[in-house]
């Protein structure tokens, strides 16, 4: 699980006996992911960290509520002024994002992960993984609206002809991926 790959990553880096480096970066800072295991805008930005092992603490944070933990809560609101999740706080420099592709860019520029985020000089390889961030949040995303949705939150109905359109626009969506 997510949270047991954490905790091993913070262990290895827990017994280094020094603030020292691992092969990718400093262990200067703490990070922390704001959102919720399940989502998986959240896990794009967790799996990265972990194969990095780049350290990092996980913060739940649900979307729209207003308690404690919550999205809408003036505290997160205050932070993260979008109410979005999954979001970042770094504090050893103050950056706070909201949004999977912003903080993936952020992470892989800070830390120099060009094997996952091509440099700035590789503009044809780096121009087609924006492309994709930005394809994302309405391609690759239809795919749960429609297929997992109903199965999860059956709580949230959808009307036959919304739903047919929302199941063509996801196999449009994997049409697009498996072409490449």
């Amino acid at each position: 699980s997510i949270t047991k790959a954490k905790t091993r990553s913070q262990k290895r880096q827990h017994n280094n006996s020094s603030a020292s480096t691992s092969k990718h970066h400093k262990i200067t800072r703490m990070l922390k992911i704001y959102g919720v295991p399940l989502s998986q805008p959240f896990r794009a930005v967790v799996w990265p960290c972990l194969i990095k092992e780049l350290p990092f603490t996980v913060q739940l944070a649900v979307p729209g509520s207003k308690g404690r933990t919550g999205t809408a809560n003036a505290g997160f609101l205050a932070k993260f002024p979008l109410g979005t999740v999954p979001a970042l706080e770094d504090e050893a420099n103050g950056v706070r994002l909201g949004e999977s592709a912003s903080i993936l860019c952020h992470l892989a520029e800070t830390h120099g992960w060009e094997d996952l985020y091509p440099s700035k000089k590789a503009r044809q390889a780096r121009g087609r993984v924006n492309e994709y961030f930005h394809w994302h949040h309405g391609g690759t995303r239809n795919l749960a609206k429609a297929y997992l949705a109903p199965l999860l939150r059956p709580d949230l109905k959808m009307d036959p002809e919304t739903q047919a359109a929302t199941k063509a626009a996801a196999d449009r969506s994997l049409e697009i991926i498996e072409k490449g």
